[in-house]
């Protein structure tokens, strides 16, 4: 029975060194494919991001063309509403001095500025000293 034990000890020796090395071999396996994994894991959220940016950066190419032509259109609108505004403007005033010029109430010619003066001095004179206070 002493002769059984260290065959069976040996044996036993035996099959943990084999288990010892099948663990060990797919450790390595298992290594070598989480690293892979994980290679092919940071790839695609490489390619992901560079796919983000520059769908970022198409967007706000985008968005910037879409507010400068905004811009202009706005623009464009309120010069075009400037040019009408002062057209009705234009013909109210023309439709005031026809009115105006129909009417003997109020002169439309420039007064003569040397006469406005001359009344004036004419006017003082007439005043005395006590009407002026």
């Amino acid at each position: 029975m002493v002769e059984d034990e260290p065959s069976k000890m040996d044996s036993i020796k035996d099959r943990l060194s084999d288990i010892g090395q099948k663990v060990g071999d797919a450790s390595k396996k298992a290594a070598k494919k989480t690293s892979e994994i994980s290679s092919n894991i940071a790839e695609d959220i490489k390619l992901g991001a560079k796919k983000v940016s520059e769908d970022v950066k198409t967007g706000a190419k985008k968005v910037s063309d879409s507010v400068e032509k905004k811009r202009d259109d706005f623009k464009e609108k309120r010069e075009e509403n400037k040019r009408a505004k002062a057209m009705i403007d234009d013909s109210r005033e023309e439709e005031l001095r026809t009115v105006l010029e129909s009417t003997e109430l109020i002169p439309i010619s420039p007064l003569d500025e040397e006469e406005i003066e001359s009344d004036d001095v004419e006017d003082f004179e007439k005043y005395t000293v006590p009407q002026l206070k």
